[in-house]
């Protein structure tokens, strides 16, 4: 599997069995989303160390409503079709879960919070809702068989 500009390359023995081809590609997405968001998470925890929450664990999971989710345990769980969202995105959903490991519930508090560590907290959700919530997770694709 490899990513060669908008295009991604699929060498398979059997290219026609679509599911193996979806396989490699939800296999991919996670590969490369796990490293993306470890390194947004390391950048976005130094911006909240005041926070003083441990440093959380990322699971990840192909969700259809959801961009994030953060446990009260300190995990948290990003959708991996997020990884085709812009940093600036990003970003936005992993503050959001930080913010939850200190406030759990969507109160006036933690939007008070979340606003202290990301003030344009709303145009990002709002860009990521409007724009990049569209993004497919997978498009089938069918390959010539090679020689």
């Amino acid at each position: 599997m490899k990513l060669k500009g908008a295009y991604f390359y699929v060498m398979t023995p059997d290219p026609d069995n679509t599911q193996k081809v979806k396989e490699l590609l939800d296999a991919w997405y996670k590969e490369h989303a796990r490293t993306i968001f470890s390194r947004r998470l390391e950048e976005c925890y130094i911006l909240t160390k005041k926070l003083n929450v441990p440093f959380p664990h990322i699971k990840l999971r192909k969700m259809s409503k959801r961009w994030g989710s953060c446990s009260k345990s300190g995990d948290i769980l990003l959708n991996t079709a997020l990884v085709k969202a812009s940093l600036y995105c990003i970003d936005y959903v992993i503050m959001h879960e930080l913010c939850h490991l200190k406030v759990h519930t969507h109160n006036s508090g933690y939007f008070k919070l979340l606003s202290k560590y990301m003030p344009d907290w709303e145009k990002r959700k709002d860009r990521l809702e409007k724009n990049e919530s569209s993004l497919p997770f997978f498009t089938a694709i069918n390959f010539p068989a090679l020689p």
